[in-house]
């Protein structure tokens, strides 16, 4: 299992605990916390952070959707301009104009970085609306990467939704479609989707339990 697949199990459980098994001080809040322990002397292990220079070469990304390939990692989604706004009006929260719409490949070894537009990709808006939200659930199963829900613009209705969609795409051939533009398919062809409404769901976890994927958490706004 997942270190995050423990830890989520983990934290269900307390909850469970926290709600029927003992009463609680608070909402969401256990009658006792553990104690900060600075310079991790009783810790089993310990953090460092270290600072790695890439030249400036990679996209300013957060929220996004990812798999490896390799020594590659395939970004996906998510957006361009930070930490969003909390205003009335969802337009300045999420410009639509922030919202990535390309596929990144980057070589962490050497911090070489390609990328491609979705737009002209054989796509119908929907599905590059889609492909370019915000904050999926999403886990890689061999070579294809489930990207489900994310939060977005969606054109054809001028509105903002929570995508009912899961999206299943073939990652060697996407890494190819964005090194190699002239000699691979369009990328309609790399991808299958489904819709249900159990799929509209951005935030969240998805983890995979043997053969069974477990959405975990997450909004529908």
């Amino acid at each position: 299992m997942h270190q995050l697949g423990r830890a989520a199990v983990a934290a269900c459980g307390f909850a469970w605990a926290s709600l029927f098994g003992f009463a609680a001080v608070a909402d969401n809040q256990t009658p006792t916390t553990t104690p900060i322990t600075v310079g991790g002397q009783s810790l089993p292990f310990g953090l460092k952070l270290q600072r790695v220079d890439t030249g400036g070469k990679l996209p300013t990304l957060q929220s996004f959707a990812s798999a490896q390939y390799g020594n590659l990692w395939v970004l996906l989604g998510g957006r361009t301009n930070g930490l969003h706004d909390f205003t009335s009006d969802p337009l300045k929260n999420f410009p639509p104009s922030e919202q990535n719409r390309r596929i990144w490949v980057i070589d962490p070894t050497t911090w070489q970085v390609w990328s491609r537009s979705i737009k002209d990709s054989g796509l119908t808006g929907d599905q590059v609306d889609q492909l370019s939200a915000t904050n999926y659930e999403h886990d890689t199963i061999g070579d294809t990467l489930y990207v489900v829900g994310g939060y977005g613009y969606q054109r054809s209705t001028k509105k903002f939704v929570t995508f009912p969609v899961m999206t299943a795409i073939d990652v060697p051939a996407l890494v190819k479609w964005v090194q190699e533009p002239g000699s691979s398919p369009r990328l309609a062809k790399l991808i299958r989707q489904t819709t249900s409404e159990t799929l509209r769901v951005t935030g969240g976890q998805m983890m995979i339990f043997g053969k069974r994927a477990v959405l975990a958490f997450g909004q529908d706004l």
